[in-house]
């Protein structure tokens, strides 16, 4: 189905791919790094893992959003707030643009 755009019953943009596999968040966490360098933090030094979700926090220039992989979303890219919002669209134009595992 490729990557979709959604939004959250709070009104936050989740960008996901139902199509992806576990390990290809891993490969969406290689991508984001390569493009945004030094500008992107981690929440945290690890993913969390839950039962069949993954997901690690992810800080770039001081916004949060989430990265991971569930049984429903597949892979996501998800805000944590408004300016959130605005980076999960940023990252998802990126990823049309170059074709990223589309």
């Amino acid at each position: 189905m490729g990557w979709v755009m959604y939004k959250t019953h709070k009104g936050l943009n989740t960008y996901e791919n139902e199509s992806l596999a576990p390990k290809d968040a891993f490969e969406v966490l290689k991508y984001i790094k390569n493009k945004f360098g030094k500008r992107l933090k981690y929440g945290k030094d690890f993913w969390d893992i839950v039962t069949d979700d993954i997901y690690n926090d992810l800080i770039i220039d001081g916004i949060k959003i989430n990265l991971g992989f569930d049984n429903w979303s597949g892979v996501f890219i998800m805000a944590w707030d408004e300016r959130g919002n605005e980076l999960v669209e940023e990252i998802a134009e990126m990823i049309q643009r170059d074709k990223f595992l589309l």
